[in-house]
């Protein structure tokens, strides 16, 4: 039996417990065997050209299946501090619509600048509210007045074993133990852990590792602390990439992309403040009636999306279903509460509202050269099974496949950041 002990820092809150939520956020060996699961099918997939049988039988060999046993096992090692449930801690600051639009990248001699600022009014009336970012990424976790969850505080050190078999007929075969060194080190360096974590809360930081890591007799990934460290990392990652075409489920392939920020912040969550801030400004700003923005493929927003949900619209019912569903589903859409979902081919009775549909973006937070640092990975796949649709829950009659906003509006936000200059893609 060999093992290894991973050092990290929890560098954003993270929503991490059991069964019982009552009991408290907790570090657990089952969130983080469930994770580093996740990225080896990210990283598999991507490597053996998407062939899910091949990807199914490396990840049965490493972590198990119902025929066999796994050959990794992942041990909690300690007990970090936590933040209560209705703690009082300050997450974030709230912005105004000047403050979202400048932390956003629109500089006051934008010509979208003031079009934006308006927008952002959302007060009654057009009173200018302002809006917590911080709240905005963590909604059902973080309250406007506190934590609605216990999480694990930010800024601590913690860790957690890793141990598997090297020798007789259990033993974790070589060419399976790189994937996983890979694979941890994809988790620890664009992803997150717990609740909230594809919008950046439980991103972690690898410290060191005591021990060495499966697989890894040539040059291994190790801790990525700089902005050159995480570039050379994310470039042999992909570098290992064979899938071609759309991928059928959440793996690195040819449209993957990684972005950094260009600007760091003092803080994780003057970072969370950008992430934020982003997000509200793209998302509140698309599909209004004067949105003559060109996205790709020619597309224009205007008059979609927003138009449809706005007040202002004088609209009791929805004209389409909203191209935010790009961002994840389930979706709450519309000042009547109306709710975007996903049905199977074949049901369109909204037997689907149960169904999630996971963003193909995550966002990570890591400690780079100093600066706390977003970092955000693009996992582009098949948006939804062949023939599924999209739908209103409780109106059958809106179903609809997914269109070319719905699919492309992830890439549309992180194109509008790169050519804004908050972001830069890591590229050779």
């Amino acid at each position: 039996m060999k093992e290894a002990t991973v050092h990290v820092d929890i560098v954003t809150p993270c929503f991490l417990g059991g069964a019982n939520q009552a009991a408290g956020a907790e570090w657990r060996a089952q969130s983080i065997r469930g994770q580093l699961r996740w990225w080896f099918r990210a990283v598999t997939g991507g490597e053996l050209g998407g062939d899910l049988e091949a990807t199914r039988r490396a990840e049965a060999e490493a972590f198990g299946s119902t025929e066999r046993q796994s050959k990794i096992r992942a041990r909690a090692t300690d007990r970090p501090a936590i933040w209560p449930a209705k703690a009082k801690e300050i997450l974030g600051r709230r912005l105004n619509s000047e403050q979202l639009t400048t932390t956003a990248g629109y500089s006051p001699r934008h010509p979208l600048f003031d079009v934006t600022m308006e927008r952002l009014r959302i007060g009654k009336g057009g009173a200018d509210t302002p809006s917590n970012p911080v709240q905005y990424l963590g909604y059902g976790c973080v309250g406007l007045r506190g934590l609605d969850r216990s999480c694990l505080r930010p800024d601590q050190a913690t860790s957690f074993r890793l141990s598997w078999h090297d020798r007789g007929p259990r033993a974790l075969s070589k060419e399976v133990g790189a994937l996983v060194t890979k694979s941890l080190w994809a988790w620890l360096s664009l992803g997150a852990i717990g609740s909230k974590a594809r919008n950046g809360f439980g991103s972690l930081q690898w410290l060191e590792t005591k021990g060495e890591l499966p697989g890894t007799d040539g040059e291994p990934f190790g801790p990525a602390s700089t902005r050159g460290a995480l570039k050379n990392g994310v470039l042999r990652l992909l570098d290992g990439v064979t899938a071609k075409g759309e991928p059928d489920w959440s793996h690195f392939g040819p449209e993957s992309k990684v972005f950094i920020a260009r600007e760091g912040a003092e803080s994780w969550d003057e970072a969370m403040v950008k992430v934020g801030a982003w997000m509200i400004v793209f998302r509140r700003r698309y599909g209004l009636p004067d949105d003559r923005r060109k996205l790709r493929d020619d597309r224009v927003p205007a008059g979609r999306d927003y138009a449809w949900a706005s007040p202002k619209a004088g609209r009791t019912r929805r004209e389409g279903l909203p191209d935010r569903a790009g961002f994840g589903l389930p979706l709450p859409f519309g000042e009547h509460g109306e709710m975007a979902v996903w049905s199977p081919a074949g049901n369109q009775q909204g037997g689907g509202g149960d169904r999630r549909r996971a963003a193909p973006l995550q966002v990570h937070v890591g400690k780079l050269d100093g600066e706390w640092v977003p970092v955000l990975t693009y996992l582009p796949a098949r948006f939804l099974p062949e023939g599924a649709s999209i739908q209103y829950k409780d109106y059958p009659e809106t179903a609809a496949p997914p269109n070319k906003f719905q699919r492309g509006i992830v890439e549309d936000f992180l194109e509008d950041l790169r050519t804004r200059g908050m972001i830069r893609r890591v590229e050779p």
